[in-house]
């Protein structure tokens, strides 16, 4: 068993390392693609396929959500603790997918749904907890809007990107359908990293309120400045590369 772990491990670490090497990636998702890599071999010895583990991971999603609408403050904590699973889990099951060399756009399509899904709901169920628990009018109402700009910016950045393809296939042209990692790359992921930071900072200030209110305010200021720049990017990269021939349809 020790042996078909270890083997298995530098099989996933193999495949997968270079996706998420610290140099190209913001550090906390680097950290949690490293820890992904000790949780797949016993997906992988247990024969999960990779879409049965985004199912599993969007049952997880829920019940951190499910956790943070409660209200209760010892609930918070497990549910905060509960979306840095799906965190974990959202890398394994790309990374089972890489290993068994079954990649398919079906798998990438599920991911995407659980991931707009929870992240959208997670800002939205924190801010909903800092209403009731606190009573903060304007921190929910920003909350909703960043939440908001959260899953627009997602398609945003989705469209472009089949655009991209689309028009590259028409035209012959080379336009990078992803933007992310091309434009600014080190500041989005400096926002990344603050982000999560104050997300993972929420637990320790549940019962301290001024300094939860100020680490969910950072967190919802980050969140909507990173995805304002994403889109207003986005906008002005689809006037460069996609003002071209379209076809009839």
């Amino acid at each position: 068993m020790q042996n078909n772990f270890n083997s298995l491990f530098k099989q996933v670490v193999k495949r997968s390392y270079g996706l998420y090497h610290y140099k190209h990636e913001a550090i906390t998702i680097y950290l949690m693609a490293v820890v992904s890599f000790l949780v797949t071999p016993f997906f992988i010895l247990l024969k999960f396929s990779a879409n049965l583990v985004t199912v599993i991971n969007f049952f997880v999603a829920t019940i951190s959500l499910f956790l943070i609408f409660s209200l209760n403050s010892n609930l918070y904590i497990l549910g905060i603790l509960f979306y840095y699973i799906n965190r974990i889990l959202d890398f394994c099951d790309g990374n089972i997918a890489r290993f068994n060399k079954k990649s398919t756009f079906y798998g990438r399509f599920l991911d995407a749904i659980v991931d707009i899904f929870f992240e959208s709901l997670l800002l939205f169920s924190i801010h909903y907890y800092c209403y009731k628990i606190y009573s903060n009018e304007l921190l929910f109402i920003f909350g909703s809007i960043s939440s908001f700009f959260c899953v627009y910016g997602s398609c945003i950045a989705d469209k472009y990107s089949s655009l991209a393809r689309w028009s590259n296939d028409i035209n012959k042209k080379k336009i990078k359908p992803y933007l992310r990692k091309s434009i600014n790359p080190r500041i989005n992921f400096i926002f990344y990293d603050f982000y999560y930071l104050c997300l993972v900072s929420t637990p320790f200030f549940v019962h301290d309120k001024n300094k939860f209110m100020i680490a969910v305010l950072l967190l919802t200021i980050s969140t909507f400045i990173f995805n304002i720049i994403n889109i207003a990017i986005h906008i002005i990269y689809a006037k460069k590369n996609l003002n071209k021939f379209a076809g009839d349809k």
